[in-house]
């Protein structure tokens, strides 16, 4: 059956659907699934550690280092189209903080949503800071201007201890950071190393003073490198906390709206995470792929990068099939912001229940024999 003919069947269900009575829907939830995690493939990766992946539209950033004591190098690599296949990888060398400028687009995590401002840590290497890891900002005025230098965050952000992998918020107004070893560990956390947020009310005001997420996010294990999703509802972050899966593992936790508290984390699963290191989940701004490393062995040597297809749970009713009673929990919700029906453009949605929504609804709604999936629920 072709598309224009289904189109137009769900359209006449629209209109049947409209005129009936709605069944009782009950513990209906919107979620995500994962595919199961996939290796990048011999393009990207090799016998060397690849890691980091870091995704720009149709463009990734990847670091490559042969050991812990040689520099890592900063490569590239690009593709025509999504879902078309990567291109060579283009060496950028040795990584030095001149090469922020390379970064010219708004990359989620690290850069505000119009891309004017970019947040980076250096070591001690640096004199200019406060002792261990700290924070520091780039900015611009345009969009298609040079980064401008790098300016320590202050005393009231960082400390004589570790604040590194910082992941800034759409707006600008949030910064999530975490520590890394338990003896550089600021204190008043919860153990080695620890996810902190800043605040501040506008983009012109300071960054407030670092708050602990506190024991419901972080544990007494290593609980670091906070990966902050472009609509600022769902973050990504590793841990070896017991109950996993391996020495680290990837984690996920959401909230509805920038104002609530997060949610408890949850481990992505055996789907996602191996026995061995799984860290680094970066996802792509079209929110349809979830970038790792990992060195489990089934890659090319060392690390390797693995991506995670992602998709909109679209079972709003929960009775395991897609069909008109979900069509109809949608209608029922048109032009709300009702997070249950929200799928479209991404699968993260965009604040509200509208055509975007019917047109992802409607590719679910062709699929057959759909394959088995792995949810990563609250």
């Amino acid at each position: 059956m072709n598309s224009n003919r289904k189109t137009k069947e769900i359209l006449i269900c629209v209109l049947v659907v409209i005129s009936v009575p709605p069944a009782t829907v009950n513990n209906a939830k919107a979620d995500i699934i994962f595919r199961l995690a996939q290796n990048a493939g011999p393009v990207i990766n090799t016998s060397l550690d690849e890691f980091v992946p870091c995704p720009e539209p149709l463009f990734l950033w990847f670091g490559r280092s042969s050991s812990p004591e040689v520099a890592s190098e900063q490569w590239g690599v690009s593709r025509a189209t999504e879902g078309a296949p990567w291109e060579n990888p283009v060496n950028f060398g040795t990584w030095e903080e001149s090469d922020w400028n390379l970064i010219n687009r708004a990359i989620p995590t690290f850069t505000t949503a119009d891309g004017l401002e970019l947040y980076l840590y250096f070591g001690i290497s640096r004199p200019d800071g406060y002792g261990g890891y700290d924070i520091w900002v780039k900015r611009r005025e345009k969009i298609d201007d040079d980064w401008g230098p790098a300016i320590n965050l202050g005393p009231t952000v960082n400390s004589e201890f570790d604040e590194l992998c910082p992941a800034v918020s759409p707006d600008g107004l949030e910064l999530y950071f975490s520590g890394w070893g338990r003896d550089t560990a600021r204190p008043d956390g919860q153990g080695r190393a620890d996810l902190w947020v800043t605040r501040r009310k506008t983009r012109d005001d300071n960054w407030g003073v670092p708050i602990n997420l506190g024991p419901t996010v972080n544990t007494a294990s290593f609980d670091a490198r906070p990966i902050l999703v472009s609509n600022g509802l769902l973050l990504f972050f590793e841990s070896d906390r017991p109950g996993g899966f391996g020495s680290t593992d990837l984690y996920m936790m959401k909230r509805t709206n920038v104002s609530d508290p997060w949610t408890e984390p949850v481990n992505l699963g055996p789907i996602i995470n191996s026995p061995n290191t799984d860290g680094q989940g970066f996802l792509s701004p079209d929110g349809s792929t979830l970038y790792l490393h990992s060195n489990r062995p089934e890659g090319y040597g060392g690390y390797d990068i693995w991506q995670v297809s992602v998709e909109p749970i679209v079972d709003f009713s929960g009775d395991g099939i897609i069909d008109i009673l979900d069509l109809w929990v949608m209608i029922e919700n048109w032009n709300t912001d009702e997070s249950l029906c929200d799928i479209g453009p991404t699968p993260f949605g965009d604040g509200i229940v509208n055509i975007e929504d019917l047109k992802v609804f409607m590719e679910y709604w062709e699929k057959e024999n759909m394959p088995e999936v792995t949810e990563a629920t609250e």
